[in-house]
């Protein structure tokens, strides 16, 4: 049986448990990532003794509930052991809202349409060879960049200076985003499930990156490099910092997408396997016809 809860209602012991046990090691669907990502605005579909769940995180659109992906949310559908059911949870979801757009992570059996790839790497084997396996010009770009500079760990601060810094029309465009961001990375940061690192080159910052960590899965949640210096290979060298620092452990890098061509590509140089999860929504006629109404004035 699948029981809808209130955020109030759900024992996060149980719920963080389940979270646990579920095979990707994604951070998304802990109760304190979803209670930063959503300012604690979702509720959740829950089988008996939390064996298996999906989180709802919530929004209203002129007076619409629906359910949503939150922007630091790359994955989310349903979570658990044993035989997923991810059909009956769809079928809840569709009789209870009547409009929706989520994810379900790669481990879900639903299959949609919109199908995107995400990119990971194994790291329980050597760095040694790890980086013998990234693509010719990567090992040469990193060397390059290891001659010039360093990482190091930066405040969130500086993190988000540069950030606004160099990639200044996403920032300032996606102020709602950014928002969401810094709130997971601060709860993530508090857990010690965080790390915030840049590239100095010449005493310059250059790139920076930051990342969560679960007990099974490392995710680089946001980063950006310098237009002006992006071939001197600093972006390149603050995923090899950690791909290195993390070596030979029971872990899983995620590079977190992406499908856009020119960032796919700079991500295939590491030698990553392809990770493929899906995007179902349901559109209420209301919402639709005020979105267009919304487009033409």
């Amino acid at each position: 049986m699948i029981n809808y809860l209130k955020r109030s209602e759900i024992n996060t012991t149980k719920w963080d448990a389940c979270i646990d046990a579920h095979p990707l090691g994604l951070p998304y669907a802990y109760s304190w990532y979803l209670d930063a990502a959503t300012n604690g605005h979702w509720d959740a579909l829950v089988t008996e003794e939390y064996c298996q769940v999906m989180p709802l995180p919530w929004n209203k659109k002129w007076g619409i509930k629906q359910v949503y992906q939150p922007h630091a949310c790359q994955q989310l559908g349903v979570f658990g052991y044993g035989e997923t059911l991810c059909n009956a949870f769809k079928a809840e979801l569709d009789q209870r809202f009547k409009s929706y757009h989520v994810s379900f992570n790669a481990a879900s059996s639903v299959v949609s349409s919109q199908c995107y790839t995400n990119y990971t790497l194994d790291l329980n084997q050597p760095y040694e060879s790890l980086f013998a396996a990234y693509r010719k010009d990567r090992r040469k770009t990193i060397r390059k960049a290891k001659e010039r500079g360093h990482v190091q760990p930066i405040s969130t601060e500086d993190f988000w200076a540069f950030y606004h810094k160099h990639d200044p029309v996403k920032a300032n465009k996606g102020k709602g985003d950014i928002s969401c961001f810094d709130d997971v990375l601060q709860a993530a940061l508090s857990r010690d499930q965080a790390e915030v690192i840049g590239y100095f080159a010449e005493g310059a910052l250059e790139a920076v990156n930051a990342y969560t960590k679960t007990q099974k899965r490392i995710v680089s949640l946001l980063g950006v490099v310098n237009p002006k210096v992006r071939n001197n290979g600093g972006g390149a060298l603050v995923f090899d910092h950690m791909i290195e620092q993390y070596a030979e452990q029971p872990l899983t890098f995620d590079f977190e997408g992406s499908m856009l061509p020119a960032v796919a590509y700079f991500l295939e140089g590491f030698h990553p396997k392809e990770e493929n999860y899906y995007y179902v929504e349901k559109r209420h006629p209301l919402l639709q016809n005020l979105k267009r109404l919304a487009g033409k004035g």
